[in-house]
């Protein structure tokens, strides 16, 4: 308690280095950048997905072609 206004004495908060600030806002703008580019992967993710597939169905149907030249 400080004697001379009767409030508690409480400790001042850390300085801040000059730089922190300034380390802050960059990380900050990193990691909005990569967010955004993680965003717009969503459309192409869905896309490569997309192509997987219809390349395991020809895959599929070419195989079954084959089974069935084969049994003739």
């Amino acid at each position: 308690m400080n004697a001379m206004n009767g409030s508690l004495d409480t400790p001042s908060p850390p300085a801040e280095s000059p730089g922190s600030t300034q380390s802050f806002r960059v990380a900050a703008a990193v990691a909005a950048f990569a967010a955004a580019i993680v965003l717009s992967a969503c459309n192409t993710t869905e896309g490569v997905g997309k192509d997987i597939k219809s390349l395991g169905k020809g895959i599929e149907e070419t195989a079954s072609d084959a089974k069935d030249d084969m049994s003739d």
